[in-house]
């Protein structure tokens, strides 16, 4: 901040639980396939930026049932390899098509220094890995299957 190294955090508003307490009281909130939706787009954004501290108490729900995803401090690893492409069943159809058209220069522009180049080369093989795989499932069970769009 200000050319110094500092820590910022952004403050949830209106919070109503982490992920532990829906799991524990059994909820899905008004719309579960809304719910559902955006935890396949954490499980996708996850496996893409290598995610090793995904835990139920750094997920958030607001009480408009919005999903928040903290604590990335384990995130942007060297693997190449997906960590649990056994969760990956359904993707929103906007960050698919995102993921296929980034390129490392864009990667690197939007990430300053914040990122090594071997970072995002790590970050651009597993998005490789993930489209392949969603592409492999679309050809197999068919588009309307495994994209959507988040209903907001």
């Amino acid at each position: 901040v200000n050319g110094k190294r500092a820590a910022v955090t952004w403050w949830i508003d209106d919070v109503m639980m982490d992920e532990k307490a829906r799991v524990t009281k059994q909820l899905q909130g008004p719309d579960r396939e809304r719910t559902a939706m955006q935890i396949h787009i954490m499980r996708v954004f996850d496996e893409l930026i290598q995610n090793r501290d995904r835990n139920a108490g750094n997920i958030l729900w607001t009480k408009d049932w919005t999903m928040w995803l903290i604590d990335h401090t384990r995130a942007f690893r060297l693997g190449r390899d997906l960590l649990k492409p056994q969760l990956l069943e359904r993707c929103e159809r906007t960050f698919f098509q995102r993921m296929r058209e980034l390129t490392a220069p864009a990667l690197a522009e939007a990430m300053g220094d914040s990122l090594t180049k071997q970072e995002i080369e790590a970050l651009l093989a597993r998005r490789n890995v993930i489209v392949k795989l969603f592409e492999d499932k679309i050809a197999k069970l068919g588009e309307p299957s495994v994209l959507y769009t988040l209903v907001r």
